[in-house]
């Protein structure tokens, strides 16, 4: 019996590691790129004396990969992929990323290309803020959109999902 409880709890243990993750072919090169950067900030930076000039050395060359290279989820990579987009096709890249969305990992990044929840909720609220002029303080409404059809003269407001068919209401005095 306890050969089987063993057994058990190890086959447990060994499926919360299997979580599927979500990797973006074109960010993995994009993200190996960047980690040359860091790669290059460690070695050139390692021979000064303390932490602080280390640190600010390093940072000097990884603020080089962040110009080049924005991460996924950053302001800077939504406005350098998303600027001067239709609404059409904003509305198809919020589509795209919810899909994303749904299959990436919640936690925080492991491995190069891989795509995390947060990251994807960023930039949809980047698209959301920028093209429909809609700030979005709920990460989970970034993928709604005001429905086309509302109760007039109601302070009630209708939010249809992109790409789906759930609908939420809220209040037009609130801030989403």
């Amino acid at each position: 019996m306890k050969i089987f409880s063993l057994i058990f709890v190890m086959l447990l243990s060994t499926s919360a590691f299997a979580v599927e993750r979500y990797i973006d072919k074109a960010q993995e090169s994009y993200d190996m790129k960047r980690a040359e950067y860091f790669k290059t900030a460690r070695s050139s930076c390692s021979h000064l004396k303390t932490v602080g000039e280390r640190r600010t050395c390093e940072r000097k060359i990884t603020d080089k990969a962040d110009e080049k290279y924005p991460p996924r989820g950053s302001s800077a990579y939504s406005k350098k992929n998303y600027s001067g987009m239709s609404k059409d096709q904003a509305v198809a890249k919020l589509i795209e990323l919810k899909s994303i969305y749904e299959k990436a990992h919640g936690g925080s990044k492991a491995y190069p290309g891989e795509l995390t929840k947060n990251a994807v909720e960023a930039e949809a609220s980047w698209i959301q803020e920028n093209i429909f002029g809609r700030r979005t303080l709920s990460s989970s409404l970034s993928f709604y959109l005001p429905c086309e059809k509302q109760l007039a003269g109601s302070p009630i407001r209708k939010y249809c999902e992109i790409g789906g068919d759930k609908v939420l209401e809220g209040s037009i005095y609130s801030t989403e």
